[in-house]
């Protein structure tokens, strides 16, 4: 059971809590909770909020005056940002007379005061007042918010564009949606918020009149979906990217490289499909002249002489890698590093694993780059391991599995959760070592690849 979901929906309002969780218990996935979830995102067309609620709500909203239900209307539009008076202009009401609604609003128990701020009392109540609008009339909010919103893109910042999109494709115009989508989805990928990304993404997609964007959209789906190890759904997408043709040189290497990363999560027998895609990603990157892209492919060469058990190859990638450090002299990119210690551990080389990794994760850090982050502590945490530095080692697995969590890697986790098992174990700490090996990613190991958890670690070396 979702309690931290419905906790969050309910804002600890018994009655709330109550129906939240029979009705979670009695549909699961499908419940009220998910429909009063997607107010955010796509709403349903409509809820099944009990007669009995519904019909206090209305006694409720008839006490209200013109202006006041007005603001209560646009409030269960823009969810977190009622309190921003300056909107309610869309509905023809001053920021004074839009405070003075609020604050109605407040003492009639539909809203209330949080640190200084605004919130629906919950969120039946918002989803209440949302679907007392008229459709068309929502539809119109939405739009109106989303161009006020667009209006400030440079105040809210490049995050603020998903919010921007979202209000379009709720007011029904998608075409309006797709730059700021695009905006919005760069940042979120960025920042490691990959489920965000995908969700609007795949909602342009379906869209009709998308086809002049459907390259960019492709293309960060794809990176979404990669990001969260997600092979399958990346797989189809990335054929569907090469089959629409017409890709820069930036663009068909970035294609190239995660279709060997997909390889590799989709196929994790020792064989060669795995690194001819990685050699089709290196000379796809190599035309570009982008280190970033040179280094990401040499990481899938390394990666995948290592699945093959290849030491020649290994070797090879290496030796460039060195050469590409040297080339650059000051701002490499942290892949680089990362590839050159991952070439190090295969070889036992963990001292000299380790230190390029502390290199990797100072760059990492300073660009605030969740995904990469997520990729070198784990590495630093299992070179420190193999140095018996288990102090050292978990706090690094710790900081790794605080990122996975945050993008939504189900499958990193998992391994981050298998390797904190055993350092827990080696320092005699067997309850921590319990409890990461009941940890509820690490089953999905098995159940993707169909390989039991330790033969797949010792194979492939998978940090």
């Amino acid at each position: 059971m979702p309690v931290a979901r419905i906790l969050q929906a309910s804002n600890g309002n018994p009655l709330a809590l109550e129906l939240l969780t029979t009705e979670w218990l009695a549909h699961g996935s499908s419940s009220l909770l998910s429909d009063l979830e997607a107010l955010n995102t796509q709403p349903a067309a409509n809820i099944g909020i009990p007669r009995a609620i519904g019909a206090v709500f209305e006694r409720q909203i008839r006490r209200l005056d013109a202006p006041t239900r007005a603001a209560l209307d646009l409030a269960a539009v823009l969810g977190r940002r009622l309190a921003d008076l300056s909107l309610y202009d869309v509905v023809d009401l001053s920021a004074a007379a839009a405070g003075e609604a609020l604050s109605r609003l407040r003492d009639e128990g539909l809203l209330r005061e949080v640190h200084g701020g605004l919130e629906f009392r919950n969120e039946l109540i918002r989803a209440q007042a949302y679907y007392a609008v008229a459709g068309p009339a929502r539809q119109h909010l939405h739009c109106k918010v989303g161009e006020v919103l667009e209006a400030r893109a440079e105040q809210l910042g490049r995050s603020g564009n998903l919010e921007v999109a979202w209000h379009f494709l709720r007011g029904g115009v998608p075409d309006r949606a797709e730059t700021s989508a695009i905006k919005g989805a760069e940042a979120a990928i960025s920042a490691g918020a990959l489920i965000e990304a995908e969700q609007i993404l795949e909602i342009l997609l379906r869209e009709p009149g998308s086809d002049h964007a459907t390259q960019p959209l492709l293309l960060l789906l794809a990176r979404a979906l990669v990001g969260q190890s997600r092979a399958e759904a990346a797989s189809s997408v990335l054929t569907r990217l090469c089959d629409e043709g017409g890709l820069s040189k930036p663009a068909h290497a970035l294609t190239a490289r995660m279709r060997a990363t997909v390889e590799y999560l989709m196929n994790r027998e020792p064989g060669s499909a795995y690194c001819e895609a990685a050699d089709r990603a290196l000379e796809a990157a190599r035309e570009t002249g982008d280190l970033e892209l040179i280094g990401n492919a040499l990481f899938e060469c390394a990666r995948s002489g290592v699945n093959a058990g290849n030491e020649a190859r290994v070797a090879t990638v290496r030796s460039q890698t060195e050469h590409a450090i040297s080339q650059v002299g000051t701002d490499i990119p942290p892949i680089l590093w990362y590839t050159k210690a991952y070439c190090d551990f295969f070889f036992f080389e963990l001292a000299s694993a380790a230190t390029e990794l502390e290199r990797a994760i100072s760059t990492l850090n300073a660009r605030r780059d969740p995904v990469g982050l997520s990729l070198a502590y784990t590495g630093y945490g299992t070179c420190k391991s193999g140095l018996c530095e288990l102090d050292a080692a978990c706090e690094a697995y710790d900081n790794a599995l605080r990122f996975s969590t945050r993008i939504g890697d189900d499958l990193k986790s998992a391994i981050i959760a298998s390797n904190l098992c055993v350092a827990k174990l080696h320092q005699g700490d067997f309850a921590s070592a319990v409890k990461f090996g009941r940890h509820p990613q690490r089953a999905k190991l098995d159940n993707q690849h169909g390989i039991p958890l330790g033969v797949r670690v010792l194979r492939t070396r998978d940090w």
